[in-house]
């Protein structure tokens, strides 16, 4: 992958690490970097020509149907962003502004079709180089709630930057970040907290946005894009913000865009050009000086006790129950402001900055990334940290293996022998471990997956992570859990019921219930990433998890289902378990006490007992083998189900 140059380039006084064509290994040595050149406090500079895009809406109807319907949202903008320059886009919502930023960023959805030309520096940029050129601070923000400040840093540094980068290095980057967005007191402190899977966050509004812009600041980017930053903030913490933003664009050469709503005459005063827009049109672009000049020429007075971002986002505004008259009153803006004298500059700089390159985009470098395994350490240790640090579920789930047990354990108790009337219990007690190993994990794991694709998008789409390392560091760390359910179920089953009295028995007792509950996991995890709705997910597994219980072979033969229905058994999970927990327990069972009771019959020993449901005793490692395969093909088709899942939502 290439990326420009990352770390310090434009802060080396204040890193104190090598000059712009210097880098250091893991051991501490220097060495050139012939293709780099340093972008020092120079900036970078954004055009955009002809730009249109439009959406494409699905609507799905009764029948399956599905029709498309385009939906132009920005019409035909041209548009010049100066290097090192505070920038902001205006209007009100459904206006456009977060769909022009995202197309600008080349951080758009996948059903947006884009045409026109942007450009870098007068060049056209590739996808991959744009998202290492520039950052991108979304509206949300999204952290792992049970990471403290520092951590979360740390581990994105490590995820983001150049391996060759030593650990001092690394550490003075992130200290100088939480210095530049003022988060050192409280850098120690976790993010949120995490009870019962529900997050809760720690820190307030504008530390949790501070923390978004210091996380795309690692790589020093030269382009930043922030999309609302100042949403859902008092005006003291706004105003901090964007003066931290104007500082990085004064002393440290950023270019920085943000779509705004409505910022105060403070915050307004510090943007050095705006782009206010009405329904994806360009209303006016230029300083907020001539902003006001421009509207006061085309006959909307201005008052000088007016906040001027109040002034013309409400000149653009649709009043309700007079649509049709702002409409239209709006729409005469954008057409006055075509036929003025600023779209002609814009035109001017755009075809002065394409056909006279400030300074070509020759910057790349091959970038080292940690490796693939170092990467999936890092993601799996991440995922054991917030276990360890939220415990609740895990102590939910014992509490609840402890209590069925010991209550199977007091019912049950003393009543499994080998007699006519000691099968039925021992029957009812592999239904319940088959049936408490498989609808809980199914449950418990629905809501796993989704949860946490809003961070993993954010760090794939940063480059930060792929869906292999998500899948199997989730996967991973979700393996200790179920070990331990697994073994403390089966040994206080094991004390309580006395089951057989055996090494054997014992151990592959746990080994079948572990494969149980890892593939029906699978099972949830899988249903989970095909569906949206945990509604739906919860639906599916429950009803496919009672026919396979139906079709397990307690209830019936397995051998006189009918069949059309026949196939079910040799797909189920279910019906391997009940068949090889009943072998362990019944093989070697030479003879079983026939009852007094004449209309009862009687099955004299553990074959006749299998052969009853349809089993056969020689069938204990073909089940195990069975179990296993199916566990494996359902994690093939949930990693399959994920990645299809994200080229939906990132069309990557």
């Amino acid at each position: 992958m290439t990326v420009v140059k990352n770390v310090a380039m434009n802060e080396k006084s204040s890193l104190n690490i090598p000059s712009s064509d210097m880098h250091l290994d893991k051991n501490g040595v220097e060495f050139k970097e012939d293709q780099v050149k340093s972008m020092e406090n120079k900036g970078v500079s954004v055009i955009w020509k002809n730009l249109r895009v439009t959406a494409d809406i699905k609507t799905q109807h009764v029948f399956g149907n599905t029709t498309h319907t385009f939906k132009e949202i920005i019409h035909d903008v041209s548009g010049f962003v100066e290097p090192c320059s505070l920038v902001a886009i205006l209007g009100a919502s459904g206006s456009g502004k977060s769909t022009l930023m995202s197309v600008l960023a080349n951080r758009q959805p996948g059903d947006l079709k884009v045409e026109g030309d942007v450009r870098i520096n007068g060049d056209k940029i590739p996808l991959k180089l744009m998202r290492s050129i520039s950052g991108f601070v979304y509206q949300d923000d999204v952290f792992i709630p049970t990471l403290t400040i520092l951590e979360h840093l740390h581990f994105a540094a490590k995820l983001k930057l150049d391996k060759r980068i030593t650990t001092e290095c690394r550490k003075k980057l992130v200290d100088d970040l939480l210095k530049d967005v003022g988060l050192t007191k409280c850098a120690n402190r976790l993010i949120g907290t995490s009870n019962y899977g529900e997050a809760k966050m720690n820190l307030s509004g504008g530390e949790l946005k501070r923390l978004s812009v210091a996380t795309e600041l690692l790589t020093n980017p030269p382009l930043l894009f922030c999309d609302e930053p100042t949403t859902g903030l008092d005006s003291f913490t706004a105003l901090k913000l964007i003066m931290i933003m104007k500082n990085m664009t004064s002393q440290r050469g950023k270019t920085i865009i943000c779509s705004i709503h409505q910022p105060n005459e403070k915050i307004f005063d510090l943007f050095q050009q705006i782009i206010l827009l009405h329904n994806g049109k360009i209303a006016f672009s230029g300083t907020s000086k001539d902003a006001v000049i421009f509207f006061q020429s085309i006959g909307y007075p201005y008052k000088e006790e007016q906040n001027p971002a109040e002034y013309l986002v409400k000149s653009l505004a649709i009043v309700p129950g007079q649509e049709l008259k702002t409409s239209d009153k709006a729409s005469n803006i954008c057409e006055k402001f075509e036929k003025s004298q600023y779209p002609r500059n814009i035109d001017a700089q755009i075809e002065r900055e394409r056909y006279e390159k400030v300074e070509s985009f020759n910057v790349c470098e091959k970038i080292e990334r940690i490796s693939w395994i170092y990467m999936l350490y890092l993601m799996t240790y991440r995922n054991l940290l917030g276990a360890i640090r939220d415990p609740s579920v895990q102590n939910i789930r014992i509490i609840n293996k402890v209590a069925l047990a010991s209550i199977l354990g007091f019912f049950m108790m003393g009543s499994i022998t080998m007699t006519q009337e000691g099968l039925m219990p021992l029957k009812g007690m592999i239904f319940t471990m088959v049936t408490e190993n498989s609808f809980p994990p199914m449950d418990n794991i629905i809501d796993h997956f989704p949860n946490r694709m809003f961070v993993f998008i954010r760090e794939y789409s940063n480059d930060m992570s792929t869906p292999s390392i998500f899948y199997l560091s989730n996967i991973i760390s979700l393996m200790p859990g179920f070990l331990f359910d697994s073994m403390l179920y089966t040994t206080l089953m094991y004390i309580f019921l006395g089951l057989k009295r055996s090494w054997y028995a014992f151990l592959g007792t746990i080994v079948v219930n572990i494969l149980v509950i890892n593939t029906a996991a699978s099972f949830g995890t899988l249903v989970s990433l095909l569906t949206d709705s945990v509604f739906t997910s919860q639906s599916i597994t429950l009803s496919v998890g009672i026919v396979y219980m139906s079709f397990s072979g307690i209830f019936m033969n397995v051998r006189s289902i009918a069949w059309i229905l026949s196939w079910i058994r040799y797909v189920s999970w279910m019906t391997y378990a009940v068949e090889s927990l009943l072998i362990l327990q019944l093989d070697g069972v030479d003879q079983i006490q026939c009852s007094k009771a004449t209309d009862v019959p009687c099955l004299r020993n553990g074959e006749e007992v299998l052969q009853s449901l349809g089993f056969n005793s020689n069938n204990l490692h073909g089940d195990v083998i069975m179990i296993f395969c199916i566990f494996v093909i359902l994690q093939a088709l949930s990693f399959s189900a994920l990645k299809i899942r994200l080229y939906f939502k990132t069309n990557r």
